[in-house]
């Protein structure tokens, strides 16, 4: 799919002009980042593990879900390792996995499948980008960018004080140096940094949308800007440095 035809194809189309940032029944909703480790949440927010990262996105507070849209932004010293890059023609494509409604996580349940499920499921975009050369204001300054909008034909209830899943992602690192060191590559100062994983809501370029925010879509059809809340907007791997992430502006010129 080509990105800038998405709101052609994706169930929102025609909603975002007509719906209003915290119009919808879900405009009390909050977010949340974690790393997932078996099935359990943790609450640290460095993670030193060199097997699999594992992120997971949670929401409380929703009372009618139809769909989502999620940005998260992934920043190295220089660029990301390679055993981080799992987009398509990436060192890490085949060790990346994306999934709506996560991994099971104890005591919190999957936002699409628990109770009603969200029926017939439609994903605009579902994966991980970096270097994207069409448009550089998908992934700036070397950043990588996990990108997901999904929804289904109609809303369904939930409950609003339980905690959700909304989605997760993983990595296996161990699989990733593997690949790449069968391939002769050498590991460089950037494959040794640390990475960090931060909420970044900032495509299309020109959006007023929030850094620290997801959308989700009600069963009226309205959005919510979902702010993540304090301490949970960000994940460092390794120690990696998280940047000041600025408010949304005009949109930048591309890269020549």
């Amino acid at each position: 799919m080509k990105l800038h035809r998405w709101l052609m194809v994706f169930p929102l189309a025609g909603l975002v002009a007509a719906s209003t940032a915290g119009a919808g029944q879900n405009a009390a909703a909050r977010a949340r980042l974690y790393w997932q480790a078996g099935s359990a949440c943790v609450a640290g927010r460095n993670s030193t593990s060199d097997s699999v990262v594992q992120v997971v996105v949670t929401v409380r507070g929703v009372h009618t879900f139809r769909g989502a849209e999620l940005q998260l932004s992934l920043r190295g010293a220089g660029g990301l390792p390679r055993a981080w890059q799992a987009h398509r023609g990436g060192a890490a494509e085949s060790c990346g996995v994306f999934l709506p409604g996560g991994f099971p996580v104890a005591g919190h349940p999957n936002l699409y499948t628990t109770g009603a499920r969200v029926p017939n499921l439609l994903r605009g975009a579902n994966a991980m980008f970096y270097q994207f050369r069409k448009n550089p204001c998908l992934t700036p300054d070397s950043t990588g960018l996990v990108w997901y909008q999904g929804a289904g034909a109609m809303g369904v209830p939930r409950d609003s004080s339980l905690e959700y899943v909304l989605y997760a992602f993983r990595v296996d690192l161990r699989a990733a140096r593997a690949h790449t060191a069968a391939a002769g590559v050498a590991a460089g100062a950037a494959d040794r940094a640390g990475v960090c994983v931060y909420a970044n809501y900032h495509f299309p370029c020109n959006t007023q949308q929030p850094p620290a925010t997801l959308t989700l879509l009600d069963s009226d059809n309205k959005l919510d800007a979902v702010p993540f809340e304090p301490g949970y907007d960000r994940l460092t791997w390794k120690g990696g440095v998280c940047p000041q992430v600025q408010a949304p502006g005009p949109p930048r010129a591309p890269r020549k």
